[in-house]
């Protein structure tokens, strides 16, 4: 008998924290967005020192938040964008004559924090301001054009090793920024964001420190074109700097998404 009514209080028991269960979660639905970016990304470096929003191109990417409360949220981002980067555009070093275009993959975590208390999907709450800090991992891979053959054919710059270094097309980004939340109709919330990442690579751009030795290469070398195809005395810069080894690549988003509160209400409750 005794171990009769044991079973049967441990089945109760379970039982009733399953239902408790299932009666919290409305409590932490309202907590959970699932949203989807768009917008553009540049990049700051060797070859755009300073000049924000030089050659944007286009970025997509999803997220997903979870707020602890109405002034702090933590989020899951995924982005994919396109970074570019030309002496001859932004002139900073014109007579240089490089130019890339990259790829960037980036995974991050990051933590925002309202200045009002903003809750997701309540109309009492229509807005407000936050900042967001938070670190990633990115991939990029840049490249450039080349006529090679009588032909314009795109490269893979790492490939070249155009200052004989071989570096990794991973690296790490720290993240802050700043944006505005707007409670929409139906649960959707709009954000506008701008945001700017200081990677832990030089070489986003393929630029970094100094030209290499190019007189060990035949004349027909594509790396003679690639690590220096400066306007003056090309090919013959072995020693002078090429770039900034002092400094990390940084690239931005700017953009707006829109994400949608999960209803409160779980399937298995009745309308």
């Amino acid at each position: 008998m005794c171990k009769r009514s044991s079973a049967r209080n441990t089945k109760f028991l379970a039982i009733s924290a399953f239902f408790v269960f299932l009666n919290l979660l409305p409590a932490y639905g309202q907590k959970h967005e699932v949203g989807l970016a768009l917008g553009g990304t540049y990049y700051l470096g060797d070859l755009n020192p300073s000049r924000q929003f030089a050659l944007t191109g286009f970025s997509v990417g999803g997220n997903y938040r979870f707020n602890l409360n109405s002034r702090m949220a933590l989020r899951a981002n995924l982005l994919y964008g396109n970074i570019a980067g030309d002496d001859a555009v932004v002139r900073f070093n014109e007579n240089r004559n490089l130019r890339f275009t990259s790829q960037v993959w980036e995974a991050a975590a990051l933590f925002e924090l309202n200045f009002l208390p903003f809750e997701a999907g309540n109309a009492m709450t229509p807005g407000s301001p936050f900042l967001m800090a938070g670190i990633g991992v990115v991939h990029f891979n840049p490249r450039t054009l080349i006529s090679f053959g009588g032909e314009t054919v795109q490269v893979r710059l790492p490939a070249f090793q155009t200052e004989n270094i071989a570096y990794s097309l991973f690296t790490h980004s720290l993240i802050f920024g700043v944006g505005m939340r707007y409670n929409l109709v139906g649960g959707f919330i709009l954000t506008f964001e701008w945001s700017m990442r200081q990677t832990g690579s030089d070489y986003l751009d393929d630029v970094s420190g100094f030209y290499p030795d190019l007189s060990v290469l035949s004349p027909d070398d594509p790396r003679r074109r690639l690590s220096d195809p400066s306007l003056i005395n090309p090919g013959e810069n072995t020693g002078l700097l090429r770039g900034n080894p002092n400094t990390r690549d940084w690239f931005s988003f700017a953009g707006l998404s829109l994400s949608f509160r999960i209803s409160d209400t779980p399937w298995w409750k009745c309308p």
